[in-house]
């Protein structure tokens, strides 16, 4: 039986989990590694923490699996870039087949493809989150991406004349896996908003000023916080500013809403928000998506589920389908479907599959 192992690019308290609450969360990378097992693999979670640890994983559904912590090796002031010299002596004492590493651009994956994969000449397989572009997909016997955005600049990565172009045949596309039992459509009256979002308020990789506009003219809901909110609020006060809310509440939250609508930053700022997970979530409980096309593209919201406007249309074009419950009732229809389709939770099992074979590991 081979062994294989999931690989986190970024420690966990990167995201400020804690382990106890890692532990239970159930989301896509925790499934990714049950399918793993369930193709018969010896599966090993490897996470990186202030302690080291050693879980079995138990969730429903999906074979159990061990899950590894390694103690952190600090690097500089970004936790993204922390690694683990623990974790790569243990690969050399204990040797997988192959390693599956999440995220290109963490500390954890490169420290553990340079000290350990190329010297050894283990085979590795990429599977892309935001960042996309790395020097270590190169050598990646396959790459998994979740947007054509994301295809098409490894393809292709003018303006970035210096980056090396991916062939495209190892590339492979998985969609967001949502638990589409939780959230899924509620019977609801009367929707208390005309649009939603759900983000950190934060001015790097998010855009806010549209959405803010939207809300002088319709009923607009902001779940999230982060050190940008203060000013948005006094900004933007005829928004609807819910806060931090806690994920258990989100599909409720949805549900209220006529529309989902995500505050990304244009296409050409530095951003990582090519396929948002709360797109995914929305889609699953029947919401109709609104994006910007110069961010989101129509393989992540597809035009019978919402649609794609321009930053300066989003007033009139907003308004206008909120008027139109006929249409939004088609859209949530065809979100949902959308979602039970191909974001469910083992919607990654068929591209994993073609990319493992592709790699020769399955």
């Amino acid at each position: 039986m081979k062994k294989v192992c999931f690989v986190l690019a970024y420690p966990i308290y990167h995201d400020f989990w804690t382990i106890e609450q890692w532990l239970e969360i159930k989301n896509q990378n925790r499934w990714i590694a049950g399918i793993l097992a369930r193709f018969g693999y010896d599966v090993e979670f490897w996470i990186v923490d202030h302690k080291p640890g050693v879980y079995t994983s138990t969730l429903e559904g999906f074979p159990d699996y061990t899950v590894r912590a390694f103690e952190a090796t600090k690097k500089g002031k970004q936790t993204k870039f922390d690694y683990s010299d623990t974790m790569v002596e243990y690969a050399f004492n204990h040797p997988p087949d192959a390693l599956l590493i999440k995220g290109v651009d963490g500390g954890i994956g490169d420290r553990l493809i340079r000290s350990f994969c190329n010297p050894t000449h283990t085979p590795y397989v990429m599977v892309i989150g935001g960042a996309y572009h790395h020097p270590n997909n190169a050598k990646a016997k396959a790459i998994l991406h979740e947007s054509n955005y994301q295809k098409e600049k490894l393809i292709r990565p003018w303006p970035y004349f210096w980056r090396k172009p991916v062939q495209e045949e190892k590339l492979f596309q998985y969609h967001k896996s949502i638990d589409i039992n939780r959230f899924a459509p509620l019977p609801v009256k009367e929707k208390k908003y005309d649009a939603i979002t759900v983000s950190r308020i934060v001015k790097r990789n998010k855009r806010f000023d549209e959405i803010g506009e939207l809300s002088n003219h319709a009923r607009v809901a902001i779940v999230g916080d982060g050190p940008y909110r203060e000013e948005l609020q006094k900004r933007y006060p005829n928004a609807i500013w819910l806060g931090k809310v806690m994920n258990d509440n989100i599909p409720e939250l949805l549900n209220q809403s006529k529309t989902y609508i995500h505050p990304s930053v244009k296409e050409w700022i530095i951003t990582r928000d090519f396929y948002p997970r709360t797109i995914g979530e929305a889609l699953a409980c029947g919401v109709p998506c609104i994006g910007f096309e110069d961010a989101i593209q129509d393989d992540i919201i597809p035009s019978a589920c919402g649609m794609l406007i321009k930053r300066s249309d989003v007033v009139p074009a907003c308004t206008a389908l909120f008027k139109k419950p006929e249409i939004l009732a088609q859209m949530s229809e065809a979100a949902r479907t959308h979602a039970r389709q191909h974001l469910h939770i083992n919607s990654a099992e068929e591209p994993l599959r073609k990319a493992l074979t592709f790699a020769g590991l399955l």
